[in-house]
């Protein structure tokens, strides 16, 4: 098979490896800074507040699609 001639390929990891591949890989970057400020602030509220009664929560990230040849026509 050819990419991306018959077959379009996506990561999902932004990992930076995929820029060396050949063809270089198209990916969904998450964004892991913000996914670490995000946690880093829950435990400091849990550690600063720790009477509270804390419930599951549901938390998105930012992510980003960098587009490379894996998905070019």
């Amino acid at each position: 098979m050819n990419v991306p001639g018959d077959v379009l390929v996506i990561g999902f990891d932004g990992i930076s490896s995929g820029e060396y591949n050949v063809p270089t890989l198209t990916t969904v970057a998450t964004d892991f800074r913000g996914m670490a400020n995000t946690s880093v602030s829950l435990l400091m509220r849990r550690i600063e507040h720790p009477d509270d009664e804390f419930y599951p929560q549901t938390v998105n990230v930012g992510y980003r699609l960098i587009e490379r040849e894996s998905t070019r026509r």
